[in-house]
């Protein structure tokens, strides 16, 4: 496992421990404790990361005793202002403790301030390196009831009726009929497709990408990490978007969809950000762009990926992939002038390891000609078909 997968992994174990936390949470009744420790299987010295939850009938706290944290003047000190920055509040008393609490609909951000405090003030690296009560208490099968969607109308308004209900934002539709879904600095929304009974959340997660091209590479790469959320560039913009099927209607399904959603575009968006508005390297002369390397990669170590790909790779932009083209066949002309000399200088293995790779680069160039004239003859399909 590289550490792209690793990282992918651990991310993948702490979103669905904040998932499970938070539906625990919400089960409390008034009076209910859940305790959530640290292992002391691994390092048995020193103090321990420990949460206590408690309920009441509207509210839920979460407790940090001051004396699981560090023993070290300094280190605690620096654990407590980490505390403070974050929200929690300390409460004076013979022991001292630190506390956050939320109301009922809160468990989403109370199970995340809980996670936080885990990973950052205790290091804990994994939900694995956790005890107590963090395995899942068995559930009673219930019986969902639906709602057989029949209009557009039905369906918006029974998502309207379900967010009123569960979220924490005051639900507003707009004049296109779309339901706004504030989401930290983004604005993102709900909406209800025409096409079949399906509702969809969507965003501009980046509004200007400096390097379309770079950031074809990154999606190709990367966009496994979000097997619900689909990626596109358009231009030079990136959306996303998240699909719920609503044939019959289910709350909690929209519920479940709203927490992915908000949490991907909280705790992933930012790194996608980063990565995309970074400055993009300076191309010089007779280098070759990292997407295009992708693309004669793909072309000559594999089966030819298709049209699809291969404008993805292009960033479905028609001039970066006439700028392959170009530079697909300064790269043909170089390795055949290179063959030449080699000739020339009697280093046959050489002028022909030079003709091999010219040959490879004049299909690269043929397979992106090729793709690129399917995008535009779907293109112009698209245009001169009537509304």
């Amino acid at each position: 496992m590289d550490d792209i997968d690793f990282d992918s992994a651990v991310e993948s174990a702490w979103r669905a421990f904040r998932i499970d936390l938070a539906d625990r949470l919400a089960r409390l009744e008034s009076g209910d404790e859940l305790q959530i420790a640290q292992s002391t299987r691994e390092l048995p010295d020193g103090p321990h990361g420990r949460l206590t939850f408690t309920a009441t009938r509207r509210r839920i706290r979460c407790t940090i005793d001051a004396a699981d944290l560090h023993t070290t003047p300094e280190c605690h000190l620096d654990q407590v202002h980490r505390l403070e920055a974050a929200g929690w509040q300390w409460l004076r008393g013979s022991h001292g403790r630190h506390v956050v609490e939320c109301g009922r609909r809160g468990v989403d951000a109370l199970a995340l301030q809980a996670q936080t405090a885990l990973r950052e003030i205790w290091e804990v690296l994994h939900p694995d390196f956790l005890e107590g009560d963090r395995t899942p208490t068995p559930r009673e099968f219930e019986v969902a009831i639906g709602v057989v969607v029949r209009t557009v109308d039905q369906l918006r308004a029974l998502a309207v009726e379900a967010l009123t209900e569960a979220a924490e934002f005051e639900v507003v539709v707009d004049s296109d009929g779309d339901i706004q879904v504030p989401a930290g600095s983004i604005g993102s929304w709900l909406r209800v497709c025409d096409d079949e009974p399906h509702l969809e959340f969507f965003a501009c997660i980046v509004d200007e990408v400096p390097d379309v091209a770079g950031a074809a590479v990154y999606l190709a790469t990367h966009a496994a990490r979000w097997p619900s959320v689909g990626l596109r560039l358009i231009d030079t913009h990136l959306y996303a978007t998240l699909r719920l099927g609503c044939t019959t209607f289910h709350s909690a399904n929209l519920v479940a969809a709203l927490r992915t959603w908000t949490e991907f575009l909280i705790n992933d968006v930012p790194a996608i950000e980063a990565a995309l508005s970074a400055t993009p390297p300076v191309v010089r002369d007779g280098s070759i762009p990292a997407a295009l390397e992708r693309v004669h990669h793909l072309s000559r170590y594999g089966p030819p990926p298709g049209p699809l790909t291969v404008m993805g790779l292009c960033g479905d932009n028609r001039r970066t992939a006439m700028n392959y083209i170009r530079a697909s066949l300064e790269q043909v002309k170089s390795l055949n002038a290179s063959a030449e000399r080699a000739t020339a200088e009697g280093d046959i293995d050489e002028a022909r390891a030079c003709r091999d790779e010219a040959r490879q680069w004049r299909a690269t160039m043929k397979l992106i000609t090729q793709s690129l004239r399917v995008a535009l003859r779907r293109e112009r399909s698209r245009r001169d078909t009537p509304d």
